[in-house]
């Protein structure tokens, strides 16, 4: 009964600290789209920008799992044209899942979006 009290307690104690994320190549990135929910327009980033977002996304803090309302999403576009999509609430990031990491900025997305084209 020890053991499985112990198991549990070691089981649930890690979820919130595993990673799914998958790492960006820089290289491999054709353009990255930003998007406002709500609104129909969006923006492109330029070349320092979508290297700027890989290297910020390669190193966010992993927080474990949130639930957030999405205000905005990220799409990156590979040069073999798939595609992963982002949703953003003020610092925290998330791709597939509920696993959340931390951008570092309350207001990155707004920085990355007033400075899009």
């Amino acid at each position: 009964m020890k053991s499985l009290l112990l198991f549990s307690l070691i089981f649930f104690s890690s979820c919130g600290i595993v990673s799914d994320r998958k790492k960006i190549e820089p290289s491999s990135v054709s353009y990255i789209v930003l998007s406002v929910a709500g609104n129909p327009n969006f923006k492109t980033l330029n070349k320092d920008q979508q290297k700027k977002f890989v290297e910020d996304w390669n190193s966010a803090s992993s927080i474990g799992p949130c639930i957030f309302i999405t205000r905005d999403r990220i799409d990156v576009v590979f040069n073999d044209t798939t595609k992963r999509a982002f949703r953003i609430n003020g610092n925290y990031i998330k791709e597939n899942t509920d696993q959340c990491y931390d951008l570092g900025d309350t207001a990155y997305f707004e920085k990355l979006w007033q400075n899009a084209k």
